[in-house]
């Protein structure tokens, strides 16, 4: 994929992006920074205004420059729904008791020829991966949605960085039929990535999407967590409680605890 394509129509794209913009630092009362960062592990993130952070940052990678206008609006979106849960921000953080449990899991997985102190490093690796994807994706569906609704001229840009998205995700199917991580790890991962699939799948009329997870056995309890999301997603006042539902559905609802450290900078999103 080329990093020089543009979008369809860039000057109502980024149009659209501006007005996010705007709206984002309106609502929220903070200024809103966009920087091109080459070394981002995902896609893009934002970095929440707090404690001496005086502004919210949204951080692109620099090979999807051609997807900024999109990724700016879906961040925003993200800041739409920290400022409008009506429980608090929706920061998650692992937990003790979850760091614990992931590094027992991988004492016992192939992965586990290494040291304590490495092996501990990779467990909370692991665990971090899971918090985001489990506070990412319900987030991230309901701000999808109503990009594709409300945004024509962004839809091409979104099809093309969530196929991207789910192919990556698909990845993590490799690792469980190697045996080479924690199943409970694999299993949480695979079931929330699972949840995405089944959505675009039946979105898209693409059932392809969703075959992967078919043949692993996550489908259904991906299933399941797009129907408690579906119930509960429609306004954002909900989404501890989707969350929260979630983890329960997963068995992993005591590897994070709800993050009210105002001084924590940690990046609050993938895509």
């Amino acid at each position: 994929m080329s990093s020089t394509t543009p979008p369809s129509d860039v000057p109502e794209a980024r149009r659209i992006s501006r007005d996010a913009l705007r709206e984002a630092e309106r609502s929220s009362g903070s200024q809103v920074v966009v920087v091109e960062s080459p070394g981002l592990p995902t896609l893009s993130a934002i970095r929440f205004a707090r404690g001496s952070a005086p502004a919210h940052v949204i951080e692109y990678r620099t090979d999807y420059a051609w997807a900024v206008d999109y990724l700016v609006v879906f961040q925003c979106g993200m800041l739409r729904r920290r400022v409008n849960a009506a429980a608090g921000p929706i920061d998650l953080g692992p937990s003790a008791k979850g760091l614990k449990a992931v590094t027992a899991a991988l004492a016992k997985a192939a992965t586990a020829k290494m040291n304590a102190a490495s092996s501990r490093q990779l467990a909370a690796q692991l665990l971090q991966g899971v918090v985001v994807h489990l506070r990412s994706i319900p987030l991230g569906l309901a701000i999808d949605s109503l990009i594709e609704t409300e945004f024509k001229v962004l839809r091409e840009t979104q099809r093309r960085v969530l196929a991207d998205q789910l192919r990556e995700n698909e990845q993590a199917l490799d690792a469980a039929s190697a045996g080479l991580l924690p199943q409970r790890v694999v299993d949480a991962t695979c079931a929330i990535s699972a949840a995405l699939a089944l959505f675009w799948a039946e979105r898209w009329t693409q059932p392809g999407l969703a075959a992967p997870y078919q043949y692993s056995g996550h489908a259904a309890t991906g299933s399941q967590l797009l129907e408690v999301w579906r119930q509960n997603s429609s306004d954002g006042v909900r989404d501890h409680a989707v969350i929260d539902a979630w983890a329960e559905l997963l068995g992993i609802a005591d590897w994070y605890t709800w993050v009210v450290d105002e001084h924590d900078d940690s990046r609050e999103s993938e895509r």
